[in-house]
């Protein structure tokens, strides 16, 4: 679609494009209401009018059946709300520390391979171990960085509260404020 550099130029269109990736923080039967709403707020441009037919025809709903992915299938709401991750940059990190016991071998000989499961074997043994010792350590390798523990925190922060509100008392402005602040939060660590 070429969008580039009108992202990068046009403020409000960047706020629109990014009110749409705060929509997977909602409850999914939530998110078909709030598209419409990010959609009469959106600016009134033609390539605005092209990508937002593109983002309701695979992510919303299409004019004459589902969407290619509907809601339920990428809402993060209740990953969020359980303190689950939203990436799985956790198991790649995993994966990478225990392709290093083979060495730089795509395919490992049987002997490099039992030696790497061992040593797999005895870290998994030595945090539970840790774990079992001072409950506050993590059984994960890594803990994560403290600024993605609060960012995470906030982002659930602003769920909660939003939908602490009875839903007979929310506002359109109210969802409108809820998409920038999670947008604002979701793009904290990327510009």
């Amino acid at each position: 679609m070429g969008l580039t550099p009108l992202y990068r130029d046009n403020e409000e269109f960047r706020n629109t494009v990014r009110s749409l990736v705060a929509l997977a923080f909602l409850q999914h039967e939530d998110i078909e209401v709030a598209y419409d709403i990010v959609r009469q707020n959106a600016p009134n441009l033609p390539q605005m009018v092209q990508f937002l037919r593109y983002f309701s025809s695979t992510f919303i709903r299409r004019p004459r059946g589902p969407s290619t992915f509907s809601p339920n299938e990428w809402s993060c709401y209740l990953g969020v709300t359980s303190d689950l991750g939203r990436t799985n940059n956790g198991q790649e990190g995993w994966h990478n520390a225990f392709r290093s016991n083979f060495g730089t071998s795509a395919h490992p000989s049987m002997s490099k391979m039992i030696v790497g499961l061992k040593n797999e074997d005895k870290n998994a043994h030595d945090r539970l171990r840790n774990h079992e010792l001072d409950h506050t350590r993590p059984i994960i390798g890594f803990p994560r960085k403290t600024m993605y523990v609060k960012n995470d925190i906030a982002i659930k922060t602003l769920i909660d509260e939003y939908y602490g509100t009875p839903e007979d008392e929310r506002t359109d402005a109210q969802l409108l404020l809820l998409l920038q602040a999670l947008q604002y939060r979701v793009n904290a660590f990327s510009d």
